[in-house]
This record gives structure tokens, C-alpha cells and sequence, in this order.
């Protein structure tokens, strides 16, 4: 049987980047995915209370879209700062 010839260091170096890569997006969906639904509760709450900025609908959707974008930004800060203080 024949020996694979060993993975060059540019390759493994490559599929770590790859993975850090999968591995962020996927994390980044996750929140996305949990801040979206957050905001959404409390405008829904807000808005079975009638409030009437949340009754509109176009902000209330541009809410639901820059709400969580941004929430996201803050918690890659929040990640970014932990690991800079911890090493």
C-alpha cells in the first residue's frame, strides 16, 4: 500500500482558515438567528401595548433588520475584548 505524501503547511494552513471561516459564519447565523428573535418579541410586546412608532410597519421591519445586525457587531466586540483581555 502506498504512503499519502504529507499535506504541505500551506494546506493545513488553508483548512484551518477555511474552518475558522465555517466556524464564524456559523456562529454569526446563531446570533443573528437569537438577536432576531429577541428584538422580535419585545416589538411584539411593544406593539400589543400600542405604541404607535412600533405599529408602523416599515420601521418596525427596519427595526427587526438593524436591531439584530448591530447587537451582533457589539457581541464580536464583546468576543474580541474577552480574548484580548484572557491572553
Amino acid at each position: 500500500m502506498r504512503d499519502r505524501e504529507p499535506t504541505p503547511r500551506i494546506g493545513r494552513a488553508m483548512n484551518r482558515g477555511c474552518a475558522f471561516a465555517l466556524l464564524s459564519a456559523a456562529i454569526t447565523g446563531f446570533m443573528l438567528f437569537i438577536n432576531g428573535s429577541i428584538v422580535w418579541a419585545v416589538l411584539s410586546v411593544l406593539a400589543a401595548q400600542g405604541l404607535p412608532w412600533v405599529t408602523n410597519s416599515e420601521f418596525s421591519q427596519f427595526l427587526l433588520f438593524a436591531l439584530p445586525v448591530f447587537m451582533c457587531l457589539l457581541e464580536w466586540k464583546l468576543v474580541d475584548a474577552v480574548r484580548r483581555y484572557l491572553s
